[in-house]
């Protein structure tokens, strides 16, 4: 009989959490909560014989039922996923499936999923697809075509919606308008030969339907019956007298393909932005343009990295490959054996979930549980956000099945030792539960909690009771006081609770160690019921307070870059961009300098997650500051009223006075010349995505080093990687002090004054310009004109750069990077900022909720 359970928290993957919910209707097969006709509409499709036809990896019926789901999981409109329902009941360019009559049954079709729908069945099912998709898109552009034009693209819709800047005579806007017109392309009907105009936006469903429709069915079979050895899927091939179906089930040679179509996809979407945009700044919003089914709202799948990654064909081949192997050899020639061909196979093609699960199973027999937990997460991920197996010798639901045990045993740290231990495992569900003593199952039971003196009422649910295995606990309450504050959290020994009333007599936190909270004493009290136990075992690391970079190291950095990236598609794919996982958490801003982007993008960050911001700008001259208040003071204070502190200040070293001091996380947002954290984490997160990789990089950092409190920290992380070398350029009044070049050397990285920008930007990966500040010259104006202007990044700059190389700045910027840099695809400024959004977000996340 099945023993296990599985534990996923919302508090510990918030993006994996929300992902999973939206399949377990799927999983669970409660298709009426998805929609209250679809059961009447897979019966439909059932009652004239769907469930009956072979359709490649199973029946019609499975299929049809699968591309729903896929499109569902994307986000796309109603529409779309009905047409995906129907997608080739009239038959199509690429089958004989009409299991409706295209002259007689559009009628009952149209009756079923609305004209709206119909009318997209229709149209995909008279379509020349294959000529459409592949021969008049996909054969037109190269991999690394696409790849430079997904770069262009990209600064192109930036500068159209920050700056109102468009241009269409842009190399990417010239080459999709050539194959794509605005209004669309004309086709032949694969039966009449009437022409058929296909707006562009269609033309983007199609492909949309076309990645689910290769993702669900193909796999080896059609590798070999078209002789697809290359792996670019070009159906030239013909093994139809030779090729037995099902063959051997290796996953299929598709990825390459699929990823160019996604790439394709993101060029139309960003074009169709750019027109939406450019129409609406000349005063043409609202504006209806026959023809072109804007009111089709286009989404961004989020395979391959929300479709902004070519997978090279060859690469995906060594991949399925190496995986094969790994899968099948690797209980013959050793667990070792097959780890290292897993790893080399994710390597190659990091777009898949079944190569992590199947390495998360051998670290699980290795006793590597922490390993094994962040394989299993990975796995899951990819393989709930396909909708469908690559692998395709299990289901989906199995393969999401198993990955969801061996995340529930990695979390439990434990493994069975024989075959019937194995044979045992099965059972998922979403929380672990653990016996309760007494008390607690009495306050367990209300379904509200009890308030008692001035408390006002509970204005959320209670969130998970965390429950260790040994004596101490970790207690969440939230409660809003009348007067202020609200109780966060309580770790109360067993011996406090066993044998009387769990009582919390004060809103007052104050800290007992690392991790231990105490209540202080007054007489509002309340007593708190309707708690859930869950199991929460981590040895991930534990953030209090970000103060400075160098308490970070390769392996904490990885871990915030992770969960950034999963804050990236909170922010995407939530509706309007937020989420509600901080909801109740208030963030105060306390800023003694001005800031405009550092501070509203922490305050962005907060609101994001459903939280709620207090907020002081110069807090210096219009807060008790000016009346002689002591930073700790002042901090004391603002923690009664806020669960969190984000502070810039003017002295070097007061974040971590404040740290010190506070009860509450701190954030230091810059500390005069001293550092800038969060400024250098997004700085190295965005390297990482712009260049690929922060091991054996060359790094320029260029203007104010002496006070430029982003360049010392950028240093101190940069010195983490490996092989990594810093150019220093600038005017001799504001060069890098010596405390940072002597590190530098210290960890062994490489670094070179040099005077001649061109010469230095011609040799490095990123160019990192600021501006010289002239607020830290004082009253030395001499010094300050003899800096400013002596090293300005303009197009000869840039021209001297590699064209994989990057421009960053920490901004705000005067005259130090001139504006037609800006149109540059290596201008990752503006890049740079947006993802000071996602790294705000997960720090604010690790730092109130942990993992």
């Amino acid at each position: 009989m099945p023993s296990s359970l599985s534990s996923l928290s919302p508090t510990e993957n918030p993006y994996l959490h929300s992902l999973l919910e939206s399949c377990r209707p799927f999983l669970r097969g409660e298709f009426e909560s998805i929609d209250k006709d679809l059961p009447n509409l897979i019966a439909v499709l059932r009652s004239v014989g769907a469930g009956e036809c072979w359709h490649k990896h199973g029946s019609f019926l499975d299929h049809l039922i699968d591309i729903y789901k896929i499109l569902k999981i994307w986000k796309a409109p109603n529409s779309v996923c009905l047409c995906g329902l129907f997608h080739s009941a009239y038959s199509n360019s690429y089958v004989n499936l009409a299991i409706f009559d295209p002259s007689t049954g559009r009628e009952t079709v149209r009756g079923h999923v609305g004209e709206a729908a119909e009318r997209l069945i229709h149209l995909f099912c008279i379509v020349p697809r294959q000529p459409l998709i592949h021969d008049d898109l996909l054969f037109r552009y190269t991999d690394s075509e696409l790849v430079e034009h997904l770069e262009f693209s990209m600064a192109s819709l930036s500068n159209a919606k920050e700056k109102g800047l468009f241009n269409e005579n842009e190399a990417w806007r010239k080459k999709l308008v050539s194959i794509l017109p605005v209004d669309g392309v004309i086709v032949k009907h694969i039966k009449t030969g009437e022409d058929v105009l296909v707006s562009r936006r269609l033309v983007a469903v199609f492909l949309l339907m076309t990645m689910a429709d290769f993702s669900d069915q193909l796999f080896n079979f059609q590798d070999l019956l078209f002789e697809n050895s290359n792996g670019r899927l070009e159906f030239t091939g013909n093994n139809s007298q030779t090729t037995l179906w099902p063959g051997d089930g290796k996953p299929g040679l598709w990825m390459n393909s699929v990823s160019r179509m996604g790439a394709i996809y993101t060029l139309i979407l960003r074009e169709e932005e750019m027109i939406i945009e450019q129409r609406k700044r000349n005063g043409e919003e609202g504006i209806v343009v026959s023809g072109r089914d804007e009111e089709i709202d286009l989404v961004i799948p989020p395979v391959f990295d929300n479709c902004t990654r070519v997978l090279d064909a060859e690469e995906q081949k060594m991949a399925r490959e190496l995986y094969w192997e790994g899968v099948c050899e690797g209980s013959k020639r050793g667990l070792d054996w097959a780890k290292e061909k897993l790893l080399m196979s994710i390597d190659k093609n990091p777009f898949v979930g079944e190569p992590h699960v199947v390495l998360g199973q051998i670290y699980l027999s290795k006793g590597k549980f922490e390993e094994a937990e962040k394989e299993a997460e990975k796995g899951l991920r990819l393989i709930l956000e396909w909708g469908s197996p690559w692998d395709k010798r299990m289901s989906w639901e199995g393969w999401v099945a198993w990955t969801r045990v061996l995340l529930m045993k990695a979390k439990d740290k434990s493994w069975p030792q024989n075959s019937w231990g194995i044979l045992n495992l099965g059972l998922v569900s979403q929380f672990q539960r653990t016996p309760l003593p007494p008390l607690l199952e009495q306050l367990q039971s209300p379904a509200e909690p009890n308030v008692i003196g001035k408390l006002s009422t509970i204005s959320s649910p209670l969130p998970p009771l965390f429950l260790s295995p040994v004596s101490d606990f970790n207690m969440t309450i939230s409660a809003t006081f009348s007067s202020h504050g609200k109780i966060l959290m309580s770790p109360i020994r067993k011996s406090e609770w066993a044998n009387q009333p769990v009582l919390c007599k004060s809103v007052e936190l104050f800290k007992n160690g690392r991790n231990q909270y105490r209540m202080s004493t007054n007489s509002n009290k309340f007593q708190c019921r309707a708690l859930e136990i869950e199991n929460k075992s981590s040895t991930k690391f534990h953030l209090d307070d970000v103060i400075e970079s160098q308490q970070f190291d390769r392996e904490t950095l990885s871990a915030i870059f992770e969960v950034a990236r999963e804050m990236e598609k909170i922010e995407k794919n939530s509706i309007g961009g937020r989420s509600e996982i901080l909801k109740g958490y208030l963030m105060a801003t306390l800023f003694y300098e001005p800031s405009t982007r550092t501070r509203l993008s922490f305050e962005s960050a907060m609101k994001r997650l459903g939280g709620e911001v207090l907020t002081t700008e110069n807090a210096r001259e219009f807060s008790s500051a000016a009346k002689g208040e002591t930073l700790e003071d002042t901090i004391r204070t603002v923690e009664g009223y806020s669960d969190i502190i984000v502070m810039r200040h003017f002295e070097s070293g007061a974040a971590r006075r404040a740290a010190s001091t506070a009860s509450i996380p701190i954030i230091n947002a810059g500390d005069g010349p001293g550092q800038h954290p969060t400024q250098a984490l997004l700085d190295v997160y965005t390297i990482e995505r712009e260049i690929g990789k922060l091991d054996g990089i060359n790094v320029a950092l260029v203007g104010d080093l002496a006070y430029g409190r982003t360049v010392r920290s950028l240093a101190h992380l940069l010195a983490m990687y490996e092989d990594v070398k810093i150019y220093f350029v600038s005017p001799d009044v504001v060069k890098m002090k010596d405390d940072i070049k002597d590190y530098l050397t210290s960890m062994g990285v490489q670094w070179e004054e040099n005077a001649d920008l061109i010469e230095v930007a011609s040799k490095c990966d990123v160019v990192y310009q600021t501006r010289i500040q002239r607020e830290r010259f004082g009253e030395r104006v001499d010094l300050y004109e003899e800096a400013r202007g002596k090293y300005i990044v303009d197009m000869s700059v840039v021209n001297a750069m590699q064209k994989h190389a990057v421009v960053m700045h920490p901004l705000p910027r005067l005259d130090e990077i001139t504006v037609d840099v800006d149109g540059d695809p290596r201008a990752a400024y503006f890049r740079q900022a947006k993802n000071g959004l996602y790294i705000r977000m997960a720090l604010l996340k690790l730092l109130l909720l942990g993992w």
